[in-house]
């Protein structure tokens, strides 16, 4: 994602961008690819799970 912090928007090519990340994330995760599931978060990022209750 080359384009995070610009001040332009482009609704239809982010709608787009949105769409191929989910299919790649989605790919991933039913093949059980840790590394392709990882590989577009920046290194330090940090996640979690939000456990029940919100």
């Amino acid at each position: 994602m080359s384009h995070l912090m610009t001040d332009k928007c482009d609704n239809a090519a982010d709608a787009a961008e949105l769409r191929r990340l989910l299919a790649k994330w989605s790919r991933a995760l039913e093949a059980k690819d840790l590394d392709r599931l990882l590989e577009d978060y920046a290194d330090n990022a940090l996640l979690f799970d939000a456990i029940p209750p919100y």
